[in-house]
């Protein structure tokens, strides 16, 4: 059963477990989760501090409001709420520029991310050999963002508790759907139009096109596409990007997106698998929602390379 905790700003809780209308987008395109919500009420509700929803009593979204709308009739009171994850703290507060020298997760915590209100970390105290430039305008999750990128951590994630988890994709569980279930709708896009065969690099302004990056996954599927990047000041940003232009376009070469009735448990980076499909897939985006049928899950994933 699904429920919904809303949290005022005097500590007060309400729980209500069917909204009219409900959505809670992950995606692993955007650091925080978003909640969409309306409920039919029969009075007014004081100013909201966070929403925490829970399907069988496991959280699967805690965050703090954004918006609230009461819209008063004559049939009682409607109130829309939206919200983020906790990964929002990050995103809406900037960092102060600096250069930190040897930075390790021990300092950036103590110094950047406690005093917002995250609770820890979950991964290794070890700093990497270089600087952090953080730079003016920069928020607090692009230097968390960054710092992984540079100490090679994989993509960082907040949990519903507020501890920092360094790799979303570092243990998975694999989730079956049967595509025989009658509720169950899976279709699978094969999109040829993405791939690139080779990147030709121009890592000097004055340069020529020398560097030259082979895409052996394209090549094999017949696909003979050729690019040119621009000159850029900084010669290994630039082959760094390429390489993730690469892995971006092969992993979305074949995608999978799964509509179901009911709430189906999962995470971003968790794989999927089906009974039709030989291919293992990562899930990338999920939504879960309450339509006119009820409860609803929607899954998209993509190719694990």
């Amino acid at each position: 059963m699904l429920k919904c905790v809303l949290v005022d700003t005097n500590g007060s809780s309400t729980s209500l477990t069917m909204p009219v209308n409900m959505s809670i987008i992950s995606s692993s395109d955007a650091p925080a989760d978003s909640f969409s919500a309306v409920f039919a009420l029969s009075g007014a509700i004081p100013e909201l501090l966070s929403v925490k929803v829970l399907y069988d009593n496991d959280v699967i979204f805690y965050g703090y409001t954004d918006e609230q709308t009461s819209t008063i009739t004559e049939k009682g009171t409607l109130l829309e709420v939206k919200a983020r994850s906790l990964a929002a703290i990050l995103l809406d507060n900037e960092a102060k520029p600096q250069v930190i020298c040897l930075p390790s997760m021990k300092l950036l915590f103590q110094t950047n991310f406690k005093p917002l209100g995250l609770k820890g970390y979950i991964g290794p105290d070890k700093a990497y050999i270089g600087d952090l430039v953080i730079s003016k305008g920069m928020s607090e999750w692009e230097v968390l963002s960054t710092f992984c990128k540079k100490g090679g951590f994989g993509d960082p994630s907040i949990d519903h508790n507020g501890f920092i988890l360094f790799d979303r994709n570092a243990s998975n569980d694999i989730i079956y759907i049967n595509s025989d279930h009658p509720r169950v709708r899976i279709s699978k896009k094969i999109k040829r139009s993405i791939l690139i065969s080779d990147v030709y690099a121009r890592t000097h302004k004055a340069g020529g096109y020398e560097y030259h990056i082979n895409n052996d996954f394209a090549k094999n599927h017949g696909i003979r596409k050729i690019r040119y990047t621009a000159p850029t000041d900084n010669e290994m940003n630039s082959i760094v990007r390429t390489y993730e232009l690469l892995k971006k376009s092969n992993s979305s070469y074949k995608t999978c997106i799964v509509n179901a009735a009911g709430i189906i448990p999962c995470r971003l980076g968790d794989k999927l698998k089906t009974n039709d499909f030989e291919e293992t897939m990562r899930i990338t985006q999920i939504c879960y929602g309450v339509g006119a049928k009820g409860y609803f899950t929607r899954i998209s994933a993509e190719e694990v390379n």
